[in-house]
């Protein structure tokens, strides 16, 4: 009961945060673009687009940590043995930067040398900054996460503002302030976990057997995210090849839509694998299903966010028009996204099945890059590279399922019905139906009664909980 409070009060704590996030990111998606034009818009989500590769560059050791101090108060840490993962994270990562800054300062041609440049400078916030999340999540410090979220959301907005009031178009500028504002970020993580940096700590000689274990557990799961980045960034990097920038940034643009519509959803994960470590196998898999269940309803609810954000483009950005027809066909990807990396991603990690998941996306990462590479070659549109996409992603949701039928007996039909139907819906609703309103207007109905007819007992299971916690709640007080 005291972790079901906990993990309750951990969710709406980081979706509340999550909230501030998600207002602050889409008021940067909404005027961002209308100050830079097309080319460094493109260039600037050429930088985003790389970066979510660069945690390759710790070698797996704070995949390693994450996995192997899942679940452990924070007071339990051997912080004399934290301290030296943390100085050898800090001359790994500083080498590694430095490579990258002369590397892309001396060899690469053009503007791109710059995204790059900032890409190797950003280096060391981005890594320590992962760190120190990952450290606040496995101890279930979710205070630590929801405060660097409103630092982020406030210097977000700080930033647009800036850009506003000089009239920026430069993406060199907006990259400086992102970098600057990463840093300052990062100095409040150092102020707050000293005691995992300073002070008296093992030579990382004498730890290097401890270094190599945890690389050597992490690794998998580190080539599995990255795989997995690939995955889900595959369109978008064949289409930063082999397009202009600017027509990068119009389809760039339509998945920064997705990305803003699925801070919301991401909050749920952030607690859930430190909670999951806890269950047992049956307690494990009696859940599975249910949750499966319940991120489908929660995402295809979110999915009617598509027809008003097509009359903020329309109404708000003219000159990414072309965008809308990218996002129409992209935006069903969150709903496979979000049960595998939410629900089917923790449970192989709190199965410690790991390796499997490893496989699978390794597997996933070549067919994705055979279909989308046909898609261009064959057809030579980013309509069809979407579409390519949403394939992929359908395979990667049936074969992360595969192995839970297989090994666990799950329940997976109704799932798998439901989501084909709902699927179905949102592409007739769109494609058929001109008028926005009535478009939006028939969906609702349509994910409401279709959700209800399938899974009105968890429904109803899952509100009266709710509101049977208010009420304890309001009586405790």
């Amino acid at each position: 009961m005291q972790n079901n409070k906990k993990f309750t009060r951990n969710v709406l704590l980081i979706t509340f945060t999550n909230l501030i996030r998600f207002l602050a990111n889409a008021a940067a998606t909404l005027i961002v673009p209308l100050l830079l034009d097309k080319a460094n818009y493109g260039y600037y989500k050429t930088f985003t687009l790389y970066l979510t590769y660069f945690g390759i560059f710790n070698l797996g050791l704070i995949d390693g940590i994450y996995l192997k101090f899942g679940g452990v108060d924070y007071q339990d840490l051997d912080k004399s043995k934290f301290r030296a993962y943390t100085r050898f994270l800090l001359y790994l990562e500083l080498i590694v930067s430095i490579i990258i800054f002369l590397v892309s300062f001396l060899s690469i041609k053009g503007d791109t040398k710059y995204v790059f440049m900032f890409l190797g400078i950003n280096m060391l916030s981005v890594q320590f900054t992962t760190y120190f999340q990952r450290v606040s999540q496995i101890t279930t410090r979710f205070s630590k996460q929801a405060i660097f979220d409103l630092l982020y959301s406030v210097c977000i907005l700080i930033i647009v503002g800036i850009l506003y009031i000089t009239h920026t178009t430069s993406f060199k500028i907006y990259l400086s302030l992102v970098v600057v504002m990463n840093y300052l970020i990062l100095i409040w993580y150092i102020a707050n976990y000293m005691d995992i940096i300073k002070g008296p700590h093992e030579k990382i000689r004498d730890v290097k057997s401890d270094l190599l274990k945890l690389i050597r557990l992490g690794m998998p799961l580190m080539i599995a995210n990255l795989a997995g980045e690939f995955i889900l960034n595959m369109d978008r990097q064949v289409v930063n090849i082999f397009f202009t920038k600017e027509e990068y940034a119009v389809y760039a643009y339509a998945y920064n839509i997705l990305s803003v519509a699925n801070i919301f959803i991401s909050a749920i994960s952030l607690v859930l694998y430190p909670f999951l470590r806890k269950m047992d196998l049956e307690n494990l898999k009696k859940n599975y299903s249910d949750a499966n269940a319940l991120i489908l309803i929660v995402v295809y609810c979110c999915l009617t966010a598509y027809f008003p954000l097509v009359k903020v483009i329309e109404w708000l950005l003219s000159s990414y028009m072309d965008s809308i027809p990218i996002l129409r066909i992209i935006f069903p990807i969150i709903v496979f996204t979000s049960s595998i990396t939410v629900i089917k991603h923790n449970y192989y990690k709190a199965l410690d099945k790991n390796h499997v998941y490893f496989y699978k996306s390794l597997f996933m990462l070549v067919l994705s890059l055979g279909a989308n590479l046909a898609a261009y070659f064959i057809f030579g549109t980013m309509e069809s590279i979407s579409i390519a996409s949403i394939i992929t992603m359908m395979i990667w949701y049936i074969d992360t399922e595969i192995y839970f039928i297989k090994h666990y007996r799950v329940h997976f039909l109704k799932n798998f019905l439901y989501l084909i139907i709902m699927l179905a819906g949102y592409y007739l609703t769109v494609y058929l139906i001109p008028n926005i309103y009535l478009g939006c207007g028939i969906y609702i109905l349509l994910v409401v009664l279709v959700s209800f007819i399938c899974y009105k007992p968890l429904i109803v299971n899952v509100i009266k909980g709710v509101l049977t916690k208010q009420n304890k709640a309001k009586e405790a007080d």
